[in-house]
């Protein structure tokens, strides 16, 4: 008998920041999320193009990138915050980016 080590059931519930709560411990709940959810890289710095003979590093490939940045910022990020504080960086596409303005406004 296969047992899987996580269950993909989980139900995971994160307050939608609304400037009345604390961002660091909103983001430290989102990326605990984004953790569970395999999507955690998107808040680094997009890897650069690296050789296939530059053995050992991470590979991953600009649309690869791009659908781990938008699954990130759109199942995580916008769906965690109020409407409030989405009007605030509604137009940015990056998780990385969204991260660091609502560090700045917030």
């Amino acid at each position: 008998m296969s047992t899987n080590k996580f269950s993909n059931l989980v139900r995971i519930e994160v307050e939608k920041f609304d400037e009345r709560i604390n961002v660091g411990l909103w983001q430290s709940q989102v990326k605990d999320v984004l953790i569970q959810y395999g999507l955690h890289k998107a808040l680094n710095v997009k890897p650069s193009p690296i050789s296939s003979s530059d053995s050992g590093k991470f590979v991953m490939n600009n649309e690869d990138w791009e659908e781990l940045d938008e699954r990130a910022t759109a199942s995580a990020i916008q769906l965690c915050l109020a409407k409030n504080v989405l009007i605030n960086v509604g137009m940015i596409s990056s998780i990385k980016e969204i991260w660091e303005r609502l560090e700045i406004l917030y």
